[in-house]
């Protein structure tokens, strides 16, 4: 899902001015965190019964395994649009540099890991060991290359935090209900609190795929008549 995110951006990043670049780029970082928190919080509450109902019966390690995983994958999608920003202002070279790290760290993490824990999910708490140490690192890079200060990025991410805190709410005090219903009072909590918090609603999203506004005509062009 990240990845949809990730192909959109990079040709964003490039058009936009160096001014609009922040702002640009916490959007995308919103929305990326937005759309897959709540599926982070329904893997945390009832990530065992998730896994029971798609694979069929498993050891209760695996559900502790996902749950683990969720911590990974909520910086994961604050992480996914770094590399992006960083190469459209021509510093790809650091998420090179990123990756160099990461493919020693992580690895190695979870080889001593594998090594010293009794089961797979040792290799899970690794991950969210370890990985927060490549995502600073990563931040470390792109922040000071836009000039957004951290203190600016941290209130970004405040709304979808708590949004995402407030479903994860709901959805712990229901835990014990069929999943079903443990997944539709999570979905229900997260659009009502994404709407309040966040001004983010079913009708604002159909504005904003709507195909009434027209691009501005390039420089230097003359734009063509109305009809």
């Amino acid at each position: 899902i990240s990845m949809i995110t990730t192909e959109v951006a990079y040709p964003v990043f490039v058009q936009v001015t160096r001014k609009e670049l922040g702002a640009t780029f916490v959007r995308f970082t919103q929305q990326n965190l937005l759309v897959l928190a709540p599926f982070l919080v329904a893997v945390a509450i009832t990530g065992d019964r998730i896994l029971a109902a798609l694979y069929g019966a498993m050891p209760s390690s695996a559900g502790s395994a996902a749950r683990v995983l969720c911590v990974v994958g909520g910086l994961r999608a604050l992480g996914f649009v770094m590399p992006p920003v960083l190469a459209a202002v021509g510093k790809a070279k650091r998420v090179f540099v990123y990756n160099a790290i990461a493919a020693v760290v992580l690895p190695s993490s979870f080889a001593i890991a594998a090594h010293l824990g009794s089961d797979y999910v040792a290799v899970a708490w690794a991950w969210a060991i370890s990985y927060p140490l490549a995502f600073a690192i990563l931040a470390s890079f792109a922040l000071p290359a836009i000039e957004l200060r951290l203190a600016t990025y941290l209130r970004a991410l405040a709304g979808p935090l708590a949004c995402t805190l407030g479903a994860a709410g709901v959805g712990f005090a229901v835990r014990g209900w069929p999943l079903a219903i443990v997944v539709a009072a999570i979905a229900a909590a997260y659009v009502g609190l994404v709407a309040v918090v966040m001004r983010i609603t079913p009708r604002s999203l159909l504005r904003a795929f709507s195909p009434s506004v027209t691009a501005a005509p390039a420089p230097g062009t003359t734009p063509p008549p109305s009809t």
